[in-house]
């Protein structure tokens, strides 16, 4: 035990490990970013420990400042470790040993016997081969050990019998590893010296803006209570560019369903994936999130139709299908909502028209506002038409009504009947809107020319026909009950499922907008409740998730208005589409536009457009981005060998081809000079091999995302970058989305899962009425016949007969005498 206690003081490993443990843990650990301990928790302050979620464990090194101290002091990591510490690791402690061991071998070489010291010099020579590994590249060390822990202490002791002699000799072999270690000790301390003392540039704000916020982050995370979204794999490469809210590559990228409430959208060229990655993959985890009880309303949308119909026959969601169900376009909807959403609906998109088309547009608009206050009001009142059918809270009367207007003075006394009708029950005064609207239907329309009245009619035929081009479609504008699309807003899950291939884009999108119309317009009447807590004044009322996919084919004025308070009513916005580009092109005024753009706080975007790259990165803002420089170069092989065939000596057509051909054998055929290599350089070969020191020269403010780089890896299918809010922080990164999802998940299937056929049921219902129809006239005839009269034992004269003869006695007269 002695001697393992002087053996343990003499070489206390133990300490120095646990030195050099703690020594590279104050080098390497990421001290800007909250770190976990052992039980997974971290100082959030005050004393509290909080679990740190496995997204945020961000632990790769930036080695510029150590982590602080016990008294919070920081110092630069220049100044205590060198590049080569982080590659290949410094000097081994054993390295020292083998001069002792050298030493040792040298002295039993002259005291063994001939035959046992040729052994030990035979270990001599093999240890002094590893001495020159251990120390290369340099030669010196070798060489000093060479002549003073083997030459002279072995000539020494063989030629001098003096033992103080052959102690001298010996003297230099003992204190060479001392020697070395010192020496080692003494060049590092040297560069280490130098090195920290110009390396001065993380004196900055740059690398401590962030910690505040990443703390914040984690705090918030910890808290936050809400399930996790996966979205991908973290590639790390922003981390690179020294952005502080940059993930570590290998990471998981989620996102908290109260994260998702500041809305995302999604951007992806036609076959990049926004669909299959992202807008299906989030529908499932939300469905998933239903099942496991959470009331959340799903409202499930898209430019092309076909997104909703795609998810058909999921558990709990119901799928509205022209075909299938009975939908009111103006269910739910104001005189106010109606207007504006067929202007909106109807005038095109700012810069994309005509002066003319903008003033027959502006002239439909004025006739279509008061034909819905007046439908209003006779729907209101329950008042019949011409006909005898009851007016209607529908698109079709909407039609009817405004071709009434527009038919002029062949119908104003009709129109006149019916304000007769809504003044006597209004209680003889009209006013408001409904006076505007009997001004204009007797008067101002009345006075217009019949031909601009006839130009108003084509345009209000151009407004209203898309929703009358199909039967099914037909159905929905003449309904004024039906399925509820605003369940969405009370835990249910809804699609919108109109085909554009089957009845047009135009006509698709305009019945989808209707619908969503419906859903925005209750949602911000939330608005109005008491103290803004919607929740408590219907319990019912539930958060609804709106995931719209091509959304610059049904993106409407209300969603533009609604999408920056629609957290605070309810309402979370899952979008997407193929570029910012056909958003502003969609768009009436560009400004409100970008207002809702910002309002999107997480930002997906895959193989897009440069103007969508360049969105983004403007999103992502400036940081400062570390400039490094190196004295490394590339090797370009084919413009060397372009350029050497380009020579004299290389031309078949020269007049002097053979002579010139002559001199290739003396230039070497293509054989190139390298002025690195070939004369000019003062250093040794090995030095010349050394690796270039890659150094950081300013931290410049620039783009955190580079456009290049963006081009580049997005190009790969799967690849996306990920800019999202966690926590109500920005984390960023490219990533590898989860796998494409083409269909529905096996645990979201629902057994039970009936299509319906409107049409059938209908032509069923059709046969049904149609027999009833023709029992009823069977047994009427049979009625008839049992009760006819007999006047004679020839004719016999029903009873329908019996009453023209006592009506029409003259007439039955002439027939007798026939």
């Amino acid at each position: 035990m002695k001697i393992k206690s002087i053996v343990g003081t003499l070489m206390p490993i133990k300490s120095m490990l646990a030195s050099s443990i703690e020594e590279a843990r104050v080098l390497a650990t990421r001290w800007d970013v909250p770190q976990a301990n052992r039980e997974g928790l971290f100082d959030a302050g005050n004393g509290q420990m909080l679990p740190l979620s496995k997204d945020l464990q961000d632990r790769q090194s930036r080695y510029i400042l150590t982590s602080p101290d016990s008294r919070g002091r920081q110092y630069r990591v220049a100044g205590r470790m060198l590049a080569e510490d982080l590659g290949s690791g410094s000097t081994s402690v054993a390295t020292p040993l083998l001069f002792g061991v050298l030493g040792v071998f040298a002295m039993l070489t002259t005291v063994l016997p001939r035959g046992l010291g040729v052994i030990t010099g035979a270990l001599a020579l093999a240890t002094l081969l590893l001495i020159r590994t251990a120390t290369a590249p340099r030669k010196g060390w070798t060489f000093t050990a060479a002549l003073f822990g083997l030459l002279l202490p072995v000539l020494a002791a063989s030629s001098s019998r003096s033992a103080l002699i052959s102690l001298i000799c010996f003297l230099p072999s003992c204190l060479m590893p001392l020697m070395y270690a010192w020496s080692e000790q003494r060049k590092r301390a040297k560069r280490l010296a130098i090195q920290g003392r110009k390396a001065g540039g993380e004196d900055g704000s740059a690398l401590t803006s962030h910690v505040a916020a990443r703390k914040a982050q984690a705090i918030a995370a910890a808290k936050d209570d809400s399930p996790l979204l996966p979205m991908g794999t973290s590639m790390g490469e922003l981390t690179h560019r020294g952005d502080g809210f940059a993930a570590d590559g290998g990471l998981p990228i989620s996102i908290s369903l109260k994260d998702l409430s500041t809305h995302m959208i999604i951007f992806g060229e036609t076959g990049s994936g926004k669909t299959s990655t992202q807008l299906r993959p989030k529908i499932a985890q939300l469905m998933r999130l239903r099942k496991l009880g959470y009331v959340i309303g799903l409202l499930i949308a898209d430019g092309k139709g076909a997104l909703a119909g795609e998810h058909a026959g999921m558990i709990d969601f119901k799928n509205l299908n022209p075909k299938r169900q009975v939908v009111s376009l103006y269910q739910g909807l104001s005189s106010s909502d109606i207007a504006r959403q067929h202007e909106e609906n109807n005038m095109p998109a700012a810069g994309s028209s005509s002066g003319s088309e903008k003033t027959w547009n502006g002239m439909t608009a004025a006739c279509c506002r008061p034909a819905i206050y007046m439908l209003e009001a006779l729907v209101k009142h329950g008042l019949h038409d011409s006909n005898g059918e009851p007016w209607k809270w529908s698109l079709l009367c909407h039609d009817r009504l405004g071709k009434l207007f527009l038919a002029g003075e062949d119908r104003l006394d009709e129109i006149k009947h019916y304000w007769e009708q809504i003044a006597q029950l209004e209680g003889g005064v009209i006013d408001g809107l409904l006076e505007e609207a009997y001004l204009y239907s007797t008067q101002t329309v009345q006075a217009l020319a019949p031909e601009t009245r006839g130009s108003i009619l084509a345009n209000w035929t151009l407004w209203f026909a898309p929703y009358l081009s199909h039967p099914d479609l037909m159905r929905w504008a003449a309904a004024d009950t039906g399925e509820s699309v605003e369940a969405c807003l009370h835990g249910s899950a809804v699609g919108l499922d109109i085909s554009g291939s089957l009845y047009g884009q135009h006509s698709a999108n305009l019945v989808v907008k209707f619908l969503k119309a419906r859903v925005t317009s209750e949602m911000q009447r939330r608005a109005g409740c008491a103290g803004g807590d919607w929740e408590k004044v219907d319990p019912t009322a539930s958060h609804c998730y709106l995931c719209l996919d091509e959304f610059q084919d049904i993106v409407t004025q209300a969603d533009i208005d609604l999408v920056p308070k629609a957290r605070s009513l309810g309402g979370v916005y899952i979008v997407a589409t193929q570029t910012i580009e056909s958003l502003l092109q969609a768009s009436k005024n560009e400004n409100s536009t970008n207002a809702m753009l910002a309002s999107f706080l997480s930002r997906v975007a895959l193989r897009t457009s440069p103007k969508t790259a360049k969105w983004m990165q403007e999103g992502i803002g400036m940081g400062r981005v570390p400039h490094r420089e190196s004295d490394s170069t590339m090797v370009d092989f084919v413009r060397s060998v372009a350029k050497a065939y380009s020579a004299p000596i290389w031309d078949e057509g020269h007049p002097m081809a053979r002579m010139l051909a002559s001199f290739r054998r003396k230039l070497g055929g293509t054989h190139f000079k390298d002025h690195r290599i070939e004369g000019g350089g003062k250093g040794v070969f090995g030095d010349r091999l050394a690796n270039d020191l890659v150094l950081v020269r300013e931290m410049k403010e620039e783009p955190i995302l580079e456009l290049s780089q963006f081009a580049t890896l997005t190009a790969e299918t799967g690849v996306a970058l990920v800019d999202i809010r966690r926590g109500g922080v920005p984390r960023r990164d490219y990533v590898r989305v989860v796998a494409p999802m083409f269909s529905i998940p096996e645990d979201l299937l629902d057994p039970n899962y009936v299509v319906r056929d409107l049409d059938a049921e209908d032509a069923i219902t059709r046969k049904a009425a149609m027999e009833a129809a023709l029992a009823s006239e069977a047994e009427r005839v049979t009625a008839e016949e049992q009760l006819s009269i007999t006047h004679d034992e020839e004719n016999n004269q029903p009873l329908a007969a019996l009453l023209d003869a006592i009506r029409n006695p003259e007439a039955t007269e002439i027939q007798e005498e026939k």
